[in-house]
């Protein structure tokens, strides 16, 4: 994840969280990069998050750890990023 801050333009400021895989940042400018990308902002004091379902796109160490279908949440906490994980609703496939 990724944690910034940036100006409205309203005088106030905005956290966001974004979410991409560590190829994102090894591809060249010329290249790009055009997988998934999660990102969230919020006005404080709500806290950003982004959610991700994983799939098949997903880099393979997470796929590891999590089947097809999971939900995961990135939620910027106090100083750290809290990540949780749910199952896919009832009678929704996983790929």
């Amino acid at each position: 994840p990724i944690v910034a801050q940036y100006a409205t333009g309203s005088g106030d400021k905005a956290l966001c969280i974004q979410i991409l895989p560590d190829d994102a940042w090894s591809a060249s400018p010329e290249d790009g990069w055009s997988g998934a990308w999660y990102t969230s902002c919020a006005a404080e004091p709500f806290a950003p998050a982004a959610s991700v379902i994983v799939s098949e796109a997903a880099p393979a160490s997470l796929r590891e750890r999590f089947p097809n279908g999971t939900r995961l949440q990135f939620v910027l906490g106090d100083g750290v990023v809290e990540v949780y994980s749910a199952e896919a609703p009832t009678g929704e496939a996983a790929d």
